[in-house]
């Protein structure tokens, strides 16, 4: 009796477990990095540790890359990011400026040079200029526009107006919202 009480303890505690990073993973909040670790000659790099640093809070996070060379983070915070990897024989890369929005499962290939590990190869991201990782999309209305554009009231949906494919049926009789990529309005 006592072994079977022990063992409902414990899948309860291991469903606990799993419930508790789905809902973080749901969040809302966070945003993932993934990419692949090669050598110059685009071979992949195998067990690779990758540390990420979050620039304003200084968090870090620790992955390594499976046997393919992919890695995948957590769920990690919103904000920019330094990515650091060293490899015995080869230079360490060291990229700064990835910033994560939110929702975003941004690809960030990281390719090592051969030399070694004192020498520092520094690289500063750029946006990428399409979202290859997902088939949705999403606008993030940075502060500084929510801060100057001439809003009436902070109106949320003045906001979405601004976003790809918001449409405002304001135009038409008795419409409130907006429409986005042709679903029924949104109050």
């Amino acid at each position: 009796m006592k072994a079977a009480k022990m063992r409902s303890f414990v899948v309860a505690l291991l469903l606990l477990s799993g419930a508790t990073r789905l809902v973080y993973a749901q969040s809302g909040d966070t945003a993932e990095i993934v990419g692949t670790v090669t050598d110059p000659s685009g071979a992949v790099l195998p067990n690779t540790t990758i540390k990420l640093t979050h620039l304003a809070t200084g968090t870090t996070s620790v992955v390594v890359a499976d046997q393919q060379g992919f890695y995948r983070t957590p769920p990690l915070r919103i904000g920019e990011y330094s990515i650091e990897v060293a490899v015995a024989g080869f230079k360490r890369l060291v990229r700064r400026g990835v910033t994560l929005n939110v929702g975003e499962t941004r690809t960030v290939d990281l390719r090592l040079d051969v030399g070694q590990t004192s020498e520092e190869i520094s690289v500063t991201a750029e946006a990428p200029l399409l979202e290859t990782t997902r088939g949705s999309a999403g606008t993030v209305v940075e502060n500084t526009l929510v801060r100057e554009l001439p809003l009436n009231g902070r109106d949320y949906l003045q906001l979405a107006k601004i976003s790809a494919g918001v449409l405002d049926p304001g135009s038409q009789q008795g419409a409130l919202g907006v429409s986005v990529n042709g679903r029924r309005e949104l109050r």
